[in-house]
């Protein structure tokens, strides 16, 4: 039973993760300074990547893989 409300937590919060990073690209292209932002492509990969493990891990978890 913990295993898929903990599936569904992770799931959502995966989506919500990969949609804040692609928020954050919309707001980077159009609204800031190209010198302010020098380690944010970075930070933007890395959050990206988070999401889709927080994911993959949600879908894992409801599968039964732990």
């Amino acid at each position: 039973m913990w295993e898929t409300i903990a599936g569904i937590a992770l799931i959502l919060l995966g989506a919500w993760q990969v949609y804040l990073s692609f928020r954050f690209r919309h707001t980077l292209t159009r609204r800031t300074d190209p010198n302010a932002a020098t380690f944010s492509p970075f930070g933007l990969a890395y959050s990206f990547f988070i999401g889709l493990v927080f994911a993959g891990m949600g879908v894992a978890l409801l599968l039964g893989a732990f």
